[in-house]
């Protein structure tokens, strides 16, 4: 007897990648998106040994619920803008999939505290990597490697 489903539950995966050759940083961000998960992962980036403070980024927040208010948004801004010290483009691409996200996301670039930091919000890798200034020729490794980074939801029978 197959038993279906009766509540599923996506999986909360904050999780990154260095990629030095292309001076990129992938954050990848699934489930519960709050500022917690933002302060962990940064942190995170921050304090690894490969990062490199002229990279540029792509936030991917496409399998993402948004749990911060407005003012969980400007906090984050403020800790980001404190914490996350970018020298060269400075430039930070969101991967968005639903207006809730970039609602969120366009409220988190008019932060004030962004004087040196380049926000712009897509819906497709292609769109940017494009406005990164990185090569079309490396959007199949990144989606690929994106796509390793999802963590499938969890079943409860």
């Amino acid at each position: 007897m197959n038993r279906k489903p009766t509540n599923i539950q996506i999986p909360s995966v904050y999780k990154y990648s260095i990629l030095d050759d292309l001076s990129l940083i992938i954050e990848y961000y699934q489930g519960d998106f709050t500022l917690e998960s933002v302060k962990e992962l940064t942190s995170k980036i921050i304090n690894d040994p490969k990062f490199n403070s002229n990279c540029v980024f792509i936030i991917d927040l496409r399998l993402t619920y948004i749990k911060m208010s407005k003012e969980d948004l400007y906090n984050c801004g403020v800790w980001v803008s404190k914490n996350l010290k970018l020298t060269g483009l400075a430039r930070l691409a969101i991967l968005t999939s639903n207006p809730e996200q970039v609602v969120a996301s366009m409220i988190y670039t008019l932060n004030d505290h962004f004087t040196n930091h380049h926000y712009e919000v897509f819906s497709s890798i292609e769109a940017t990597t494009s406005w990164l200034n990185i090569n079309s020729n490396h959007n199949t490794f990144i989606h690929g490697l994106i796509n390793n980074m999802y963590t499938p939801p969890k079943h409860e029978y």
